[in-house]
């Protein structure tokens, strides 16, 4: 896996765009059309449009 890095603040409002609580996300990969996450506690990604 690679390394996971904390949301910057642009990414904190597509994360809260999406109805997630970003303190529970880190960012695993970021392109323009998507967002991929990785939830802190329940350890299963995401992709976020």
């Amino acid at each position: 896996m690679r390394n996971l890095k904390r949301p910057t603040r642009k990414q904190k409002k597509r994360i809260q765009k999406a109805k997630l609580d970003w303190k529970n996300w880190l960012v695993v990969s970021e392109t323009e059309e998507e967002l991929v996450l990785y939830n802190k506690k329940s350890e299963r990604r995401r992709t976020v449009k």
